[in-house]
């Protein structure tokens, strides 16, 4: 068996998570049936980062193994015109056996998008980026994420329904920056649970419209119990993997 890497970009309006789903649809699934087709045997290709339902990836690493040698070229050609207008291989390469276990290790990178404007939102970032009217004052938020850096227990930043051995990963670095009305938090880790990076985003923006101060973050940590907002996943992004 021959393993190849996929790079892949999709916009995930359409499907409920990139995970295989039987009886919903998935990125995984529109890969499989895809490259089952061109290759005329059947592939389960596996994505090696995850990402929930409605939530986009510029850059997500997948893999799968088949029986055949494959011309690069040719299938990045073949596959691009098959594949729904939403989902696009970037790049595609025979997988170094020695760099499956460096893949699976890398960390994470994801990207918040929020408009922050009070009277105006521009058409086209519908469902790309979230619409926030109150001024948001970044300093606050940048100031807030010296507490969510490092190794952890993120309890208080999960949601139900994901099974997982414990909930302690590691945040490595949070940046927040503002470019004209655009806001983009860049959250990078080893690992993060279900809805973690969007309930962090939630209470980043709660400190940032003033309602919380920075330090508030390091009680719940600690266990403090807080109103939980859950940003919407539109505005999501897995960066890289």
């Amino acid at each position: 068996m021959t393993r190849y890497l996929l790079i892949i970009s999709y916009i995930g309006d359409n499907y409920c998570g990139s995970q295989y789903q039987k009886e919903f649809p998935s990125v995984e699934k529109e890969l499989s049936r895809c490259i089952s087709t061109i290759l005329g045997e059947s592939v389960k290709p596996k994505l090696y980062s995850r990402t929930d339902s409605g939530v986009h990836a510029l850059r997500a690493r997948a893999f799968f193994e088949c029986n055949q040698e494959i011309n690069q070229a040719t299938f990045l050609n073949s596959i691009n015109s098959v594949l729904p207008d939403d989902i696009r291989v970037v790049q595609f390469s025979k997988e170094n056996r020695g760099a499956v276990n460096i893949y699976k290790k890398r960390k994470k990178t994801y990207l918040y998008l929020i408009y922050n404007h009070k009277h105006y939102f521009p058409p086209y970032l519908k469902q790309r980026a979230l619409w926030i009217k109150e001024f948001l004052d970044i300093t606050l938020m940048n100031q807030a994420t010296s507490h969510l850096i490092g190794n952890k227990n993120w309890e208080a930043f999960s949601a139900t329904g994901s099974p997982r051995q414990n909930s302690v990963r590691n945040v490595v670095n949070i940046r927040i920056l503002r470019r004209g009305f655009l806001i983009l938090i860049f959250i990078k880790g080893e690992g993060f649970l279900y809805k973690m990076v969007r309930l962090i985003t939630g209470l980043l923006l709660e400190i940032g419209k003033g309602n919380y101060s920075p330090a508030y973050v390091r009680e719940i940590l600690t266990g403090r119990t807080y109103r939980r907002k859950v940003v919407p996943p539109y505005g999501l992004y897995l960066l890289s993997n």
